[in-house]
């Protein structure tokens, strides 16, 4: 399957958009970490957040990046 030319900038766009949004969480969740008390509610959630993002990531890269049959 080939993706248009737009189609592959606008999902390069996203991931890059997605990756940016997963370090953020990830710096988030390790500085409420060193915090004390730590909300644990909010860490959950912002966890929950940055495994569906991750999710995300892969598909996108599995379109990007198409299975090559050697």
């Amino acid at each position: 399957m080939s993706l248009e030319p737009s189609m592959v900038v606008e999902l390069q766009h996203k991931l890059d958009k997605l990756k940016k949004e997963d370090r953020q969480l990830t710096d988030e969740i390790s500085q409420l970490s060193l915090d004390a008390p730590t909300n644990d509610v909010q860490v959950h959630r912002l966890k929950k957040r940055r495994i569906l993002i991750k999710d995300q990531i892969q598909k996108i890269d599995a379109l990007l990046v198409p299975d090559i049959i050697a």
